[in-house]
């Protein structure tokens, strides 16, 4: 954006030295300055972006020192009980239900009529009555 902006500048300044030619001298010294000022720029840049590359490093390099000390941990290992999406869905179901007055019998016909398995139906409501 700020190159295009030089740009910009710069055609202009040369417009305007072709328009007024005799006042070529401050067209040069103009032209002079936003060149210096664009290399300053980019010196500027430069030095920026190498500062950012470091730290990126140093930051990778810490994040590996840490890493770097592996102790085996003993951790029982405990066995994973998955739980079944559609016994929370039951079980959100049953509740909401039961919360709104229905009783638990008439609950169970009406999944079960919604084609519920009759033991799905029951283990949610065992969880729900633990």
């Amino acid at each position: 954006m700020i190159g295009e902006t030089i740009i910009i500048l710069v055609l202009l300044l040369v417009i305007i030295g072709l328009v007024y030619q005799f006042m070529f001298d401050i067209f040069l010294v103009t032209l002079i300055g936003i060149i210096v000022f664009y290399v300053i720029f980019l010196v500027i840049e430069i030095i920026l972006w190498r500062k950012r590359n470091k730290t990126n490093v140093e930051t990778k390099e810490e994040v590996k020192t840490v890493e770097s000390p592996k102790e085996e941990l003993k951790v029982e290992e405990k066995p994973v009980i998955q739980e079944d999406p559609d016994i929370n869905r039951l079980k959100d179901f049953i509740k909401k239900n039961l919360d709104q007055g229905f009783k638990e019998n008439i609950v169970r016909v009406a999944l079960e009529k919604q084609g519920w398995a009759k033991d799905k139906v029951n283990i949610a409501f065992q969880e729900l009555n633990k």
